[in-house]
């Protein structure tokens, strides 16, 4: 796996790498989308905004599955195929990560922002 990251040169020292999240969190964003995981397992690494959207995707998504009277969940194998990562200030990571599932790649955003020490994904978006 490839990873990248582009920040300029005086926030290299400020803004740390958010690699071992992203790598985390972007499957199991997938996961929760497909139905595979509940999305009280991603409770201290997304904010409120994040949570709720995940939160109504993934009970449309169950909602549909009874009314077409599917009962099983297929357990996705999600695979980061690559991170990209860019800083425009201290504490904040806006990136791309490319995951393979299901034959295909799909490439997702998040925005990650560092918060008391940890980081915390802001915004997501899955393409």
């Amino acid at each position: 796996m490839k990873v990248e990251t582009v920040v300029r040169q005086e926030q290299i020292q400020e803004t740390p790498d958010a690699s071992e999240e992203l790598n985390r969190i972007a499957p199991a964003i997938i996961e929760i989308i497909e139905g595979a995981r509940s999305v009280t397992q991603l409770g201290g690494q997304v904010n409120e905004e994040v949570y709720q959207m995940l939160r109504k995707s993934a009970a449309d998504l169950a909602h549909r599955r009874r009314a077409n009277g599917h009962k099983s969940i297929e357990y996705p194998n999600v695979e980061v195929a690559d991170i990209h990562q860019e800083s425009s200030r201290p504490g904040l990571i806006d990136s791309i990560v490319l995951l393979r599932f299901r034959g295909r790649l799909r490439a997702m955003t998040i925005r990650m922002e560092r918060r008391v020490g940890r980081w915390l994904a802001t915004a997501i978006t899955v393409l």
